[in-house]
């Protein structure tokens, strides 16, 4: 029936919703102390909605592989994270038909890296 509303779980820190069917872009932005996701093997799932004041790759990976993110959703997670205080993180967008990054998603990847970030991406 749709991906559920989570927003009252304010101390959520980790969900893992990998193959599980879902579908269209499912926004977890409300989500504050969310620290790492799997969205794998959602091969219809387009998009991700996140915040930068969220602590993503604080402690775990950010796993989004094998699914249909579009070039925008691809380039919204990659600035989103890019623009978070967060260090040494991991973000897997590769595989399935997630899009490449634009040179907005590029850049952000730099800074990323720059921050000590694993990324990986189509290409």
């Amino acid at each position: 029936g749709g991906f559920p509303d989570l927003t009252s779980l304010t101390n959520l820190n980790y969900i893992d919703f990998d193959g599980c069917g879902i579908t269209g872009t499912v926004n977890i932005s409300s989500l504050s102390s969310l620290t790492h996701f799997d969205f794998s093997d959602n091969t219809e799932l387009t998009g991700i909605i996140i915040s930068s004041s969220q602590p993503l790759g604080e402690s775990g990976e950010i796993l989004a592989d094998n699914c249909a993110l579009t070039q925008t959703a691809v380039d919204n997670i990659l600035v989103a994270l890019a623009a978070n205080a967060i260090n040494n993180g991991y973000i897997d967008l590769r595989y399935g038909t997630n899009a490449a990054p634009s040179a907005t998603g590029l850049a952000a990847i730099t800074t990323l890296e720059g921050k000590g970030w694993g990324v990986d991406v189509n290409s």
